[in-house]
């Protein structure tokens, strides 16, 4: 019997072992990940962040005259977000910046004042605050101040998880980013959304905490420079090639979530499929008439690789560029 149990034993130590490293094999970080333009030059400050999204296409973005009721359009250089913590929510900090100060002039006089919304213009850069408290103070205080540091001495381990996006033969990404998903940030989508009416999907919500993820890194990529009127039609987002990759951490080990994707392929209505010889999991969401979001991700350790697109091809072409294939 104890030959038995031993033997039992050894198998189960040998599973284990077959799903760690199993778990641990996929892409890794790269020397040198596509990211937009001016990203590692970028200063944010000095604070705590508990997000950042830093927006810049190969050529300045263009606002139509007519879409802003004036006798000449203004251009848009790049956009900087900056989520920060409070107690229970979140502080809303920007920064745009334009090709002139011509322009940043113009954007200023456009915005209104408004209690909860503070601006300021230096120069070419137009920063705002949303939100009032003592955080806000702080933040208003680092940008007249110019306390700015690098986003990689800001938030290094959210510079490190950017490290895992895919370098060549990705294209550089229109965007970057990064979020901490903290109960705060929850806090803080709840009353956003609320304030305009709608309502959350918590079972969403719960599925990100259950999953213990701690921190997700996504990069939006297009095959052309987009346009604000390409936004508002999504066909030509689609035909644009508009998609995007997210790297989300888990706070589980590699083994458990490996584990857990094969129960959760029925649950969810997943699709088990196979791309340049690598298992994914696949699914086609709906998101209005007959629009379609395709999604395919899989685990690499504690780390999920989704990408997505509302082409299929398109979303494949992602995911070969995260799991590095040519």
């Amino acid at each position: 019997m104890k030959t038995i149990f031993a033997k039992k034993n050894l198998i189960h130590l040998f599973v284990l072992i077959i799903l760690l490293v199993t778990a641990c094999t996929g892409p890794k970080a790269v020397k040198s990940p596509e990211l937009p333009e001016g990203i590692a030059a970028a200063r944010v400050p000095d604070m705590q962040l508990d997000g950042y999204f830093f927006i810049r296409q190969g050529q300045p973005t263009q606002l139509p005259a007519k879409l802003l009721n004036l006798p000449a359009g203004i251009a848009i250089q790049s956009v900087e977000i900056w989520v920060l913590p409070t107690e229970s929510s979140e502080i809303i900090g920007a920064v745009v910046t334009f090709p002139s100060v011509q322009d940043a002039e113009i954007a200023s006089s456009l915005v209104p004042v408004q209690n909860d919304l503070w601006k300021y213009l230096a120069g070419n850069n137009l920063f705002f605050v949303l939100g009032t408290g003592s955080v806000a103070e702080d933040v208003k205080k680092a940008i007249t101040a110019r306390q700015f540091v690098s986003l990689s001495k800001a938030a290094s381990d959210a510079w490190d998880l950017m490290q895992r996006l895919p370098g060549q033969p990705a294209s550089k990404p229109l965007a970057v980013g990064f979020i901490r998903l903290e109960d705060r940030l929850f806090n803080f989508i709840r009353e956003t959304v609320k304030k305009g009416k709608g309502s959350v999907d918590e079972n969403t919500l719960s599925a990100f905490k259950a999953a213990r993820i701690e921190m997700a890194t996504v990069a939006v990529y297009s095959n052309k420079v987009l346009q604000v009127t390409d936004i508002l039609f999504p066909n030509n987002l689609k035909e644009g090639g508009v998609g995007g990759i997210l790297i989300a951490k888990s706070g589980y080990p590699g083994f458990a979530i490996s584990a857990a994707l094969g129960p959760l392929t029925s649950q969810l209505a997943l699709e088990k499929t196979d791309i340049d010889g690598k298992s994914a999991y696949y699914k086609a969401v709906d998101v209005s008439g007959d629009q379609k979001v395709h999604l395919i991700f899989n685990n690499s350790g504690q780390y999920l690789y989704a990408t997505a697109a509302a082409n299929l091809e398109r979303t494949k072409q992602l995911y070969s560029w995260v799991w590095g294939s040519k």
